[in-house]
């Protein structure tokens, strides 16, 4: 009897993790994006715009550091990237994607607002 229960369970295992780690995809293109902003330039004062939209943000304050792949940006408290879109390119639906290396999680934290 525990070797049927113990094959069921197996199998039980076995066919829910073909469930759970079924082949997902979505679509990204650059044509489809507003924005794309690496922030990996290394200098100056532009976050480039890797779009086609060209949508170039302002750095302000923030500084350049060694990033795990090569440059990244460091952000104090009132550091930003000021970013001015084009009229209707924000529609009612969007979806952000971001890569942050937390150092300080103390006080109000704001990473993106519109």
């Amino acid at each position: 009897m525990s070797i049927r229960i113990g094959r069921f369970a197996s199998a039980f295992v076995v066919a829910l993790l073909f469930v759970l780690v079924g082949k997902s995809e979505g679509k990204l293109s650059l044509e489809s994006n507003i924005g794309i902003w690496l922030l990996d330039e290394g200098v100056g004062d532009v976050a480039k715009d890797s779009s086609p939209n060209k949508y170039d943000g302002e750095i302000k304050g923030a500084k350049w550091v060694k990033g795990k792949f090569g440059h990244a940006l460091e952000f104090k408290k009132t550091n930003t990237v000021t970013i001015p879109l084009g009229k209707g390119s924000m529609r009612n639906k969007a979806s952000v994607i971001m890569w942050i290396q937390f150092t300080d999680l103390g006080g109000q934290q704001n990473y993106f607002s519109v």
